[in-house]
């Protein structure tokens, strides 16, 4: 996913293996952003790991949330994830 080398519609579309790089959900592209963090057909599993980590994150007695987002779980070559962005 970091190298922007997935069967992904966004991918695929780049390489010219698609024609469109449209989701299969709705309208929005399919990147690993929108395959992560918002396509609605994994919403309940998502959540699940939301709460997971919030456990976690909680367990180890901080206070603040864990928020999953796109730096966190798919950042690209220039973006660094530090704890300041990920709040």
């Amino acid at each position: 996913m970091l190298l922007n080398d997935t069967l992904l519609n966004e991918d695929s579309f780049k390489n010219g293996l698609m024609e469109y790089p449209v989701c299969d959900c709705d309208e929005k592209r399919e990147t690993v952003s929108h395959f992560l963090l918002r396509r609605p057909r994994y919403e309940e599993i998502r959540n699940k790991l939301q709460n997971v980590v919030d456990d976690i994150w909680t367990s180890a007695k901080r206070k603040d949330h864990m928020h999953l987002s796109d730096n966190l779980l798919a950042p690209t070559q220039n973006d660094y994830v530090t704890k300041r962005m990920d709040r």
